[in-house]
């Protein structure tokens, strides 16, 4: 429409960059409203400064609680890139149809080739709700 010729790479880097800020913005604010407030004010009564307890106290804590939910959003950015990536998924089903013409059996083929993404993100899934309930816990006195 443009008469421009944009490379689908740049295009996609861009979006997935900006949808990647867009998700981790989005966790740090929860983390950060849901933190307790009662840790700022044990803090301040033990005379630590403002800097101290951003390093000692709120960057481990929210550490813990947003790394299942960082590792989450690197699932969904893994997924959304195999999607977007136009030469990987060229590449991937170009060697698909090399095989399936040398052995022609496209079933197995292409189940062989949805496996290979299932065993790519589950574990990541798995590891993401495993941390999720070991570090992230519920401590405000609600």
């Amino acid at each position: 429409m443009l008469g421009m010729v944009i490379d689908p790479f740049l295009t996609a880097t861009v979006t997935l960059m900006a949808y990647t800020a867009i998700l981790v913005a989005d966790a740090v604010r929860l983390g950060l409203g849901d933190f307790p407030a009662q840790f700022d004010v044990a803090a301040k009564v033990c005379g630590l400064r403002h800097s101290q307890i951003l390093l000692r106290i709120k960057l481990p804590l929210m550490f813990r609680r947003l790394l299942p939910t960082a590792l989450s959003i690197i699932v969904v950015i893994l997924q959304a890139s195999l999607f977007a990536s136009l030469i990987s998924v060229n590449e991937i089903f170009r060697v698909a149809q090399r095989i399936n013409s040398m052995v022609y059996k496209p079933v197995e083929l292409f189940t062989a080739l949805a496996l290979f993404f299932v065993v790519v993100c589950v574990p990541l899934h798995i590891a993401a709700i495993v941390l999720r309930y070991r570090y992230t816990r519920d401590v405000s006195e609600r």
